[in-house]
């Protein structure tokens, strides 16, 4: 940091003199810096999934048990960090992620035949997030709920992790996509250090940028390599 603050540090304060504001430390910034940047990706960093399903017309490899996980760890979190006051820089891409989830969801749905498990997943979501999101558990109720984020973020990753494995393929999912919760939840521990200083949040953090890593890892380890069932059907047909 020390380079870094003899870089940046004239810069910002010269910005916050003409601003009127207070100085602020060089870390502080980047950590904001990081947060608001978070929040732009986070508006779009499932849409190449979405498109990657739209243009094939499948989800092939895609866990909708995964994904209602990860779902329910994402309201969660925006629970936990809004009733707890958290900058909003710290945990709002979690609304833009949440949001873009239902979108997957109710594509895993349509391309799989199993429509009518729509309203139910989507329903039982939807009152989750009332409940949580409204207070009426109170504080230590959430607190609770959040410390149940590292087994969440567990069971809502291995799914796919596992399905990757057996297939010996990524399937349909989007590198683009892996890449960017990777980066992001790896930024989002430097953010939660600097800002929250939560050590629940920050051991959530940790464990879903191991997990993002791992998925990521999974698109060089079997790239090129034709799925399981396929492989396996090619040889029937041969046969």
């Amino acid at each position: 940091m020390g380079v870094l603050n003899i870089l940046v540090e004239p810069i910002i304060n010269i910005g916050c003199d003409l601003l009127g504001v207070k100085r602020i430390p060089v870390d502080y910034f980047i950590s904001k810096a990081l947060g608001y940047a978070m929040i732009a990706g986070g508006m779009v960093i499932k849409v190449p999934q979405i498109q990657k399903i739209r243009a094939n017309k499948s989800v092939a490899g895609l866990s909708d048990t995964g994904l209602i996980v990860e779902t329910i760890g994402l309201i969660t979190a925006i629970a936990y960090a809004y009733h707890s006051a958290f900058p909003f820089s710290t945990y709002g891409e979690t609304w833009f992620i949440t949001l873009q989830n239902f979108i997957i969801l109710y594509l895993i749905y349509s391309y799989s035949n199993r429509a009518s498990s729509i309203p139910f997943v989507f329903g039982g979501l939807g009152a989750f997030a009332a409940v949580l999101l409204s207070g009426v558990l109170g504080h230590q109720a959430l607190s609770f709920f959040q410390s149940l984020g590292i087994p969440i973020n567990i069971a809502s990753k291995l799914p796919q992790i596992i399905t990757n494995y057996k297939k010996k393929s990524v399937g349909q999912l989007a590198f683009l996509t892996v890449f960017l919760q990777f980066a992001g939840t790896a930024a989002r521990v430097f953010t939660t250090l600097k800002e929250v200083n939560d050590p629940l949040v920050l051991m959530s953090y940790l464990v879903a940028t191991a997990l993002n890593g791992i998925t990521l890892a999974q698109f060089f380890i079997y790239k090129g390599s034709a799925p399981v069932a396929t492989t396996r059907a090619k040889r029937s047909g041969k046969a």
